[in-house]
């Protein structure tokens, strides 16, 4: 058979037909195959070129020899090699092929499989049922990429190979089992590289090359998976610490609660207790005021009006002589700030000093810490003092008890002398004369 001639090929006029799925404008069909695309020329790399291992097969050359392929590579093969293969391929020789060289821009695998397709029909000298063809692309360039046609007859093939079974020294496989080669040297002037023509058993080689590949993708996978669980076992592990963590946390709360509940009692129950203790240490004990001026003042004067605010006390009545009242009481421990908020006056014809005197008392010495020692007075002395002084009166309270001098206390019935509030204790009265006599 003659060749055809090299003729350049123009765009493939049959546009491929795309779906209609789109997102945001991009069409998820093209997509798809560019990402197929990308990622069978990864596979072609050397750091992914075991995903897609090269099946080992026997080649049986035009010749009568017998070469081990592995991919674009080859070397004779043995004995061992031929019967570790399982695969054989049987090449066409020259006088039964048609070549023809294309220029091709770079395209998509489906849209460059459909135009060689076209060229191969176009340009066929056999029917179309009787058509066998393969291709072999070479590596782009420049835009475009160059490829070899290779056409066939599927009778002449089927009598090629029914004279190869017919020989004696030539063991071959079925005919459905054995690939049909035609070697290109258009592409590679060092070597032939295999073209393989369709419709043969290349299907089988295909079906070994995918279960490898399968296999070699639940490794990458179980890597992987190995790989994520040992960068998360650290997480996990301190996830899983905090979480008993919290329960442990969770649990000591609950069995602690009811010690927390005892222990906050305790601090309410202290917080009253210092708060107490504040305000007993800074209140004033009426009762103790009012005996240290019953001992304090003179006989010749008199408190009409006792005031008490805090630690500030407020004297109103008369007396002889106001200064000396003022230096009396300045002089007592406990009493200081003794001053006369006003003058004092004395009304025409009255016989004493209409005064107001304030001053200020120390808690240590009239506070309430002291309130037992006052109470706990000899009971010779608290009786009488009970039975005559006035009842106190709350801090912000008034009094006004009747001078002791203008009214002296008369003797209790069993003849005990009684105290007199702002005076000296009065004397008791002379017995009854007997017998007329004084």
């Amino acid at each position: 058979m003659s060749l055809l001639h090299a003729l350049p090929l123009s765009e493939p006029s049959m546009a491929s037909l795309s779906s209609d799925a789109r997102l945001f404008g991009v069409d998820l069909q093209d997509l798809w195959r560019e990402v197929r695309m990308s990622w069978q020329h990864a596979l072609g790399r050397a750091p992914l070129v075991w995903l897609r291992p090269a099946v080992p097969i026997v080649l049986l050359t035009a010749g009568g020899e017998r070469v081990l392929w592995t991919g674009d590579e080859h070397r004779p093969a043995g004995e061992q090699g031929a019967a570790a293969s399982g695969l054989m391929a049987v090449e066409l020789p020259e006088d039964m092929v048609l070549r023809r060289s294309l220029s091709l821009p770079v395209m998509t695998a489906a849209d460059r499989s459909s135009a060689l397709e076209l060229e191969a029909r176009t340009h066929s000298p056999f029917a179309r049922d009787d058509l066998v063809w393969g291709s072999r692309v070479g590596a782009p360039g420049g835009g475009v990429q160059q490829a070899e046609l290779v056409l066939a007859s599927r009778q002449q093939i089927a009598q090629h190979l029914a004279a190869l079974q017919g020989h004696a020294s030539i063991a071959l496989p079925a005919p459905e089992d054995l690939e049909v080669w035609a070697l290109s040297w258009a592409l590679s002037a060092a070597q032939g590289l295999p073209i393989v023509l369709t419709g043969y058993g290349e299907r089988r080689r295909r079906a070994v090359v995918q279960r490898q590949s399968v296999v070699n993708y639940a490794l990458l996978a179980t890597l992987a998976v190995l790989l994520l669980a040992m960068a998360l076992t650290p997480t996990l592990q301190l996830r899983q610490r905090a979480i008993q963590a919290v329960q442990t946390f969770e649990k000591v709360t609950a069995q602690a609660a009811p010690a927390v509940h005892q222990r906050e009692q305790l601090m309410r129950s202290v917080e009253q207790l210092n708060g107490l203790s504040e305000a007993l240490a800074t209140r004033i004990e009426p009762l103790r005021v009012l005996e240290r001026l019953t001992r304090v003042l003179p006989d010749d004067t008199a408190v009409q009006i006792f005031k008490l605010q805090g630690t500030k006390v407020t004297l109103t009545g008369d007396t002889d002589n106001a200064s000396t009242l003022l230096r009396l009481l300045g002089d007592q421990p406990g009493i200081s700030d003794v001053k006369a908020p006003t003058a004092a006056t004395r009304l025409p014809g009255a016989a004493k000093d209409s005064y107001v005197v304030e001053f200020n008392v120390d808690p240590q010495v009239f506070g309430g810490a002291r309130v037992a020692s006052t109470v706990t007075a000899p009971a010779a002395a608290a009786e009488p003092a009970a039975a005559t002084a006035p009842t106190a009166p709350p801090p912000s309270a008034s009094t006004s008890p009747q001078p002791a001098a203008a009214s002296p206390a008369p003797p209790s019935a069993g003849g005990a002398p009684r105290a007199v509030f702002g005076g000296t204790r009065a004397a008791a009265p002379a017995p009854a004369p007997k017998d007329g006599r004084p």
